[in-house]
């Protein structure tokens, strides 16, 4: 998939959960609805998006090297990680 279709997907898989954070701010309440999709789009821009970058940094991680893959790829699945036990344990989600 060529870069441009990645990032058409990433943006289109983004809105939701951008629109989920101003309704968020703006009425103060929180639907637990609006973290299902969240956790939906996050996996597929995760999966879609940026499936070559997490592909590179585990490439990097098993021969012993690090870059800049390796360092977004683990800020990035971190966050992940802390909003799914976010959502687990009715806390904060970041998605």
């Amino acid at each position: 998939m060529s870069i441009q279709r990645r990032l058409i997907w990433s943006s289109v898989l983004t809105l939701p959960v951008a629109i989920q954070m101003f309704l968020m701010l703006t009425t103060n309440e929180m639907n637990p609805l609006w973290d299902w999709l969240a956790l939906a789009c996050a996996t597929l821009v995760i999966v879609v998006g940026a499936g070559e970058m997490y592909k590179s940094a585990w490439y990097a991680f098993l021969n012993h090297h690090a870059n800049m893959d390796t360092l977004v790829a683990l800020g990035t699945l971190t966050a992940y990680l802390a909003s799914i036990w976010g959502m687990v344990t009715h806390r904060a989600v970041f998605f």
